[in-house]
């Protein structure tokens, strides 16, 4: 477990940068919960990124903002 430990304490200070200023860009992202467009923009953005980290995703459709499920390992 130590060793398990010590491997994500050493992606997490190699990552540290990229990984705040995600987010930075998700939490800074101006869109309010009546605005779909802003929203789906938003979901499209984290989307790409998951992708280009090798996690599936898919969205759902809905009446108004799709859903995006990622899933990291066993589904």
């Amino acid at each position: 477990m130590e060793e398990y430990m010590k491997k994500i304490s050493q992606y997490i200070d190699g990552h540290r940068s990229e990984m705040i200023d995600l987010w930075r860009n998700l939490v800074n992202f101006q869109a309010g919960s009546r605005e779909a467009d802003r929203i789906e923009t938003l979901t499209m953005q984290l989307k790409d990124w998951l992708e280009q980290e090798h996690i599936p995703c898919k969205l759902i459709p809905t009446e108004t903002v799709p859903v995006l499920i990622a899933v990291d390992g066993d589904e």
